[in-house]
């Protein structure tokens, strides 16, 4: 996306990705979702044939594939309305830039870390 002014009425700054009058300058909604649903991600460079007999690779692999899969509900975001934005869960209004809708990051972390870790001080430290 286009560098958009920090501070519209004043033209200070530049900002590559989105703006969220409450947090600033954030990672755009597509540009997370493009990141964590990128093909190389789950392709032959991390979950090929020579990751089968590393238990390692072959355990990142699986990790890499149940995060693809789980961000995959998350795309319907992109370009909604507000209202459609609303109704929907993986969904909030403004999350990643001012009058858009995005990605409800506290749904999307629940998810990929599962109902099992979700009271870990870490998922908590995140969701601050």
């Amino acid at each position: 996306q286009p560098a958009i002014s920090l501070d519209p009425a004043h033209g200070e700054g530049l900002c590559g990705c989105s703006w969220n009058a409450k947090a600033g300058c954030t990672v755009s909604g597509p540009q997370m979702l493009a990141a964590l649903t990128a093909p190389d991600m789950v392709g032959e460079r991390y979950c090929g044939k020579q990751v089968q007999h590393n238990e390692a690779a072959m355990s990142e692999c699986l990790i890499r594939r149940q995060v693809y899969a789980n961000v995959q509900s998350f795309k319907k975001c992109e370009g909604i309305g507000p209202r459609e934005c609303a109704e929907a869960q993986e969904c909030q209004w403004g999350s990643q830039g001012s009058g858009q809708c995005g990605v409800d990051e506290e749904q999307l972390v629940a998810r990929l870390v599962g109902p099992e870790n979700r009271n870990h001080p870490l998922v908590h430290m995140v969701m601050l």
